[in-house]
């Protein structure tokens, strides 16, 4: 089985992809990141649309990964946020992030940024207490899963506009069994839930199959790590 997982307002959403392409998605939402590797413990490989590995704001400012991924998006290149150094993450408010990552990287965090330093240290602590878990579970952007479903070009409109779901259903309407069904059933039924978080971890998902059956591209292409020895990488599969 392949997954998808992507941070929303209700929790965690987790769209598994089966092993039998007639066969539709499974779709969870759980409240935390452990329930998450839980329930995607018996997959070959998930997706997550959430940084991991972190910059140190020492030896490290800025992930490389974020750096290409903006590069390869072109007008899309704001999707890929800036991500804040480990210390700041840990910080009890924004104020005092802002403080630590100004002091640090030169640059303060935006309130946006800061908005999911809870996900984000989620991950950190689950994958840091277990880094094996990062030989099944890998970072990826959905953005970038779209340009590749796009022939390499970033996806004209952005995801929050009904043409800009259109537009991303049609390159997944080859990959996900009912993918239509599933964001009718799921956006209205569920609170919390948006379009853009079904859209999101079904491209993660279909990624994670890509990259099983086709191959794996990486960027960088050969990964950095950081200073907990988290691989710092944004992936996809070959399409």
């Amino acid at each position: 089985m392949y997954g998808g997982v992507d941070g929303c307002r209700a929790g965690w959403l987790l769209i598994v992809l089966p092993t039998n392409p007639t066969c539709g998605p499974a779709v969870q939402v759980m409240d935390d990141f452990v329930s998450v590797l839980q329930a995607a413990r018996d997959n070959i490989l998930t997706l997550c649309d959430m940084p991991i590995g972190l910059p140190d704001g020492r030896r490290l400012r800025e992930r490389q990964c974020d750096r290409l991924a903006r590069g390869r998006l072109g007008h899309r290149s704001s999707t890929v946020f800036p991500v804040p150094t480990r210390p700041a993450i840990y910080c009890s408010d924004w104020e005092q992030a802002n403080r630590v990552q100004r002091r640090l990287t030169g640059r303060g965090i935006s309130r946006q940024s800061w908005g999911i330093a809870p996900r984000i240290r989620e991950v950190d602590r689950a994958l840091r207490a277990d880094t094996r878990r990062q030989e099944t579970l890998r970072e990826s952007h959905p953005e970038l899963g779209f340009a590749a479903l796009n022939g390499g070009e970033a996806v004209a409109r952005s995801k929050h506009q009904y043409a800009g779901i259109r537009q991303r259903l049609d390159l997944l309407r080859n990959h996900v069994k009912e993918i239509d069904g599933l964001l009718e059933n799921w956006v209205p039924a569920r609170s919390g839930i948006g379009a853009d978080d079904v859209l999101d971890a079904a491209v993660m998902a279909v990624h994670a199959r890509l990259g099983v059956r086709s191959g794996i591209t990486s960027l960088p292409v050969h990964a950095e790590y950081d200073a907990a020895g988290l691989r710092m990488e944004m992936v996809t599969g070959v399409v």
